[in-house]
């Protein structure tokens, strides 16, 4: 199966504690306590058992990233420089055994299906990746549902989980770059890429 990348948004004041524990969930020992929410509180509320699960998208540059950095549905909008892509894909989730699953559409959508880890399989046929991979989707409400199509993790994930990090520009970057410096993780700069088509 071709590889499948994962993508979460965080905001970049949330890597030194990732850098030292690994992706955690909200109900984790290891929470952050001075987290930084960049997404809809009111989606996050709705959300059933939303503090036991981490939530990826399949693309960048998602429906939800367009409200973050606008300021629709979210407490306040955050500059594409302070929002960060945490990268991982599907086969690391299965190497590491990792208690996931996955949707074909936007979690809350009445038309979204939920479908277990051990249908990783049919991913291709169950997925509309057409949808995924638009640029175009804000007039079509069934093309905006299955773009945010989502991985939902379901425990905490440790740093190597990652594949790496995507950033905005070079002061996001030199950012980033600090964090794992001062984390003791100096060879993770290799994995720290600019992409500014990545956001709006």
């Amino acid at each position: 199966m071709t590889e499948i990348y994962i993508y979460r948004m965080t905001h970049i004041q949330n890597i030194p504690h990732i850098l030292n524990h690994g992706l955690t969930t909200l109900s984790s020992p290891n929470n952050n306590p001075d987290y930084i929410a960049i997404g809809s509180r009111q989606i996050i509320k709705k959300r059933e058992r939303s503090e036991e699960r981490i939530p990826f998208y399949f693309c960048k540059k998602s429906p939800m990233l367009y409200c973050i950095q606008n300021g629709h549905y979210v407490s306040q909008k955050t500059s594409p420089h302070q929002i960060v892509y945490l990268v991982s894909s599907i086969s690391i989730l299965g190497s590491m055994k990792v208690n996931y699953f996955f949707t074909d559409g936007h979690l809350l959508s009445g038309n979204t299906k939920v479908f277990s880890k051990d249908r990783i399989n049919d991913i291709y046929s169950i997925l509309d990746f057409n949808a995924i991979n638009a640029i175009y989707w804000n007039d079509n409400s069934e093309i905006k549902r299955k773009k945010e199509a989502e991985c939902v993790v379901e425990q905490d994930l440790p740093l190597h989980s990652l594949i790496g990090f995507i950033v905005y520009n070079k002061d996001a970057f030199e950012c980033v770059s600090g964090f794992v410096e001062e984390a003791g993780f100096a060879d993770l700069k290799a994995k720290i890429k600019i992409d500014s088509k990545a956001y709006f």
